[in-house]
């Protein structure tokens, strides 16, 4: 039977619960308040970026640069970077997307052509990536050498003839900038430099000259000069008697060698009348009346005092003999037992008679007559 007792206790025990209750609900809503609390607390909160000098809640800003955009194998390129607050930067480089080699320092020589990619990066911060094609370096271009003669350009390997004594101008040059140097032999003898790649050069003797040009890096150039004695017209001149009555005197004789060479010796010419000078051809003797033809020919020496020089002269009147050998025959008058005759002369070299005035002497028919 419940007693009055019992009910009180057991009001009291409901009463005791029902404050357990109510202080384990607030107990469980504080918690949940404080979890709440906890993560709007950090959400809220800036991580500090980097190390020291990025403040809390701040936007971290990379600022990168490279050098060239475009650079050949070998070439250095500068590579600057930075972030705002002074936040650490980490770089990587990809060449033709592959995989990302890590960096650091501030100069990149590419061993490689390709495409390579730079991607920096820091905490907080958005990447930044910079690109550089990388060719192949170009192959270096040797010198090439030139040389021009009297103005004149010349190929490599040439072959060239002058005179002993003639004097050339020459000017050497190289391609890229190199510097050119000059040597020479004479017949295969011992090199001797020229003081420059340009000036003037004078073949002082007769033989084989080659020349050689040289710069770093350049194929050598070579020049063959045969320097040859002067060679003059050491034949025969040939005149008419009209030619050489006007003929320039001394007459000029030029190098025949075909090299532009302007050098020349003088020849005097003698008298035709120089008995001891010439040698006589008749060509068709004169006869009593008409004038005959002969040719002379002598030999000089040149101003060179070597060059031997005939001279011919054709044409060259011989005078009518006139008649030399009449022979005089009297007029004679006839009778009646012999005939007579008119005075006449005979001609014993053209044997032709000739009809003689009264007076007539030899003289009067030392050229011209009448045949009878």
């Amino acid at each position: 039977m419940m007693t009055r007792k019992n009910l009180q206790h057991i009001c009291a025990m409901r009463e005791e619960g029902g404050k357990m209750k109510k202080r384990g609900f607030t107990i469980l809503f504080a918690a949940i308040l404080f979890c709440f609390a906890a993560l709007i607390f950090a959400a809220c909160e800036t991580v500090e970026p980097n190390g020291p000098g990025g403040a809390k809640g701040e936007t971290v800003t990379i600022t990168a640069e490279l050098s060239k955009t475009e650079a050949e194998v070998g070439e250095t390129v500068t590579v600057t970077y930075s972030a705002t607050g002074g936040a650490a930067v980490s770089v990587t480089y990809t060449k033709d997307s592959g995989t990302a080699v890590p960096f650091s320092g501030s100069t990149f020589k590419p061993e490689a052509a390709g495409v390579y990619v730079f991607t920096f990066s820091a905490e907080n911060a958005d990447d930044v990536t910079k690109t550089l094609t990388v060719k192949a370096a170009a192959e270096p271009v040797a010198p090439v050498i030139s040389l021009n003669i009297d103005g004149s350009p010349i190929s490599d390997g040439a072959e060239v003839t002058v005179c002993v004594g003639e004097t050339i101008g020459y000017a050497a040059s190289a391609t890229e900038g190199a510097a050119v140097s000059a040597s020479y032999t004479i017949d295969g003898g011992q090199a001797q430099a020229l003081d420059a790649a340009s000036g003037n050069f004078t073949f002082e003797t007769a033989g084989e000259y080659v020349f050689t040009l040289t710069a770093e890096g350049a194929e050598d150039f070579v020049l063959k000069v045969n320097a040859v004695a002067h060679t003059y017209a050491a034949g025969q001149l040939t005149y008419t008697a009209e030619e050489y009555a006007v003929a320039e005197d001394p007459v000029k004789l030029y190098c025949q060698n075909d090299y532009g060479c302007a050098a020349y010796i003088t020849v005097s010419l003698p008298e035709l009348s120089a008995p001891d000078t010439w040698q006589e051809t008749v060509d068709a003797a004169a006869t009593c009346t008409q004038a005959g033809a002969k040719t002379q020919t002598c030999t000089v020496t040149g101003s060179d005092g070597e060059t031997q020089v005939q001279i011919k002269v054709t044409q060259i009147v011989i005078a009518a003999t006139g008649h030399r050998s009449l022979v005089f025959t009297q007029a004679k008058e006839a009778t009646c037992t012999e005939s007579g005759n008119f005075a006449y002369a005979y001609c014993e070299d053209c044997q032709k008679y000739y009809a003689v005035t009264e007076g007539s002497t030899q003289e009067d028919f030392e050229i011209t007559g009448e045949a009878k």
